[in-house]
């Protein structure tokens, strides 16, 4: 278990903060996939017998390791969710200061990153 997270934090830097998201969301309950098609990193369906339409997009944040999303770059998020039916869905993933890279390389990292999110809707923007 140790290796293969080691194989995916090198593969990518946003894999823990992705991880502790993708955690987070499914330990509320949703169904995740990948949300590219919509420009973000999860598509979230709500829990059903057949989940054939994805509620939310989810962007994921890294706080403190990767620049702040910027007005301009949220709008783009909402209206385009807004074109495909979709709200959005904001996980800011905090990792505790002291926290560098190396800690991040292993999985108990999790027990300390906290995950905070705000939901945008075509009703309530």
């Amino acid at each position: 278990q140790l290796e293969a997270w080691q194989m995916f934090a090198r593969a990518s830097q946003r894999f823990p903060f992705e991880y502790a998201a993708y955690r987070s969301l499914r330990g509320e309950g949703w169904l995740l996939r990948a949300g590219a098609q919509f420009g973000a990193d999860f598509a979230l369906y709500e829990p059903s017998a057949t989940p054939n339409h994805a509620a939310l997009c989810a962007l994921v944040r890294a706080v403190g390791h990767e620049e702040p999303l910027s007005w301009l770059d949220l709008q783009r998020h909402v209206r385009l969710c807004h074109q495909v039916s979709k709200g959005l869905l904001l996980c800011d993933v905090f990792a505790p200061p002291g926290q560098g890279e190396t800690a991040l390389k292993d999985p108990a990292c999790l027990q300390v990153m906290q995950v905070e999110t705000v939901k945008f809707t075509s009703l309530f923007p």
